[in-house]
This record gives structure tokens, sequence and C-alpha cells, in this order.
């Protein structure tokens, strides 16, 4: 039984340096590539890489830009929309007040007509 734990031992010593040197030199592969310094070809193709990205991001921001633009000209678009709404039911106002007074002038009730108000009307909206 000992002399089955010395072979077993010095065959693990024998395979664990090797196995280590083999680790190593893997490692030292590994440490070369990754520092050894660019070559001119690969930095040039980190160069069109990065315009590429740049160019990608300048088109994004200008449609972004663009439909900023667009949603200005929709508030803009909403805004005229709404106040020709607001003088549309001034002039409807103004309207049925003249109504109004010319059938007082004549002595027909005006208390039969239902005058909806400014507000009544904004509520449906």
């Amino acid at each position: 039984m000992d002399q089955s734990r010395d072979e077993i031992e010095s065959k693990s010593e024998t395979v664990l340096p090797s196995t280590s040197s083999s680790i190593k030199d893997d490692n030292n592969i590994i440490t070369r590539t990754l520092l050894s310094p660019h070559t001119e070809e690969s930095q040039e193709s980190l160069v069109e890489i990065e315009r590429e990205r740049l160019g990608e991001e300048k088109d994004q921001l200008k449609i972004e830009q663009e439909r900023l633009a667009h949603v200005a000209t929709e508030k803009q678009r909403l805004e005229i929309e709404r106040k020709s709404h607001l003088l549309k039911e001034q002039k409807y106002q103004l309207y049925l007040t003249k109504l109004n007074l010319s059938l007082q002038q004549m002595g027909i009730s005006v208390n039969s007509l239902n005058v909806p108000t400014s507000s009544d009307t904004s509520s449906t909206h």
C-alpha cells in the first residue's frame, strides 16, 4: 500500500509541473496578445467602426430633431385651431345676443329661446 501511495504521489508531481508550465505558456500567449500594440491596420479598422457609429448617432439625432420639429408644428396647429374655435364661439354668442335684442324690439318674448352660454358649450368639448 505504501508503494502505491508513493507511485501516485510521484505521478502527481510529474503531472502537476507540466500542467502548470502549460498554463503559464497559455497565459503568456494571452498576455502577449492582449498587450501587443495595435497594428496600423487594426487602428484604422477601429477608427472606421467609430466613424460608422458616429454617423449612425448623427442620423438618429437628425431624425429626433425632425420629430421634435413636427411635434412643435403640431402644437402650433392645435393652438391655432383652439383659437379659431374660440372665435367661432364668440361670434355665435354675438349673433345670439343680436337676435335676442331684435326679438325684444319686436316684442317677442326672449325667455322661450334656449341660449347656451360659453360655459355650456365648453363643458361638452
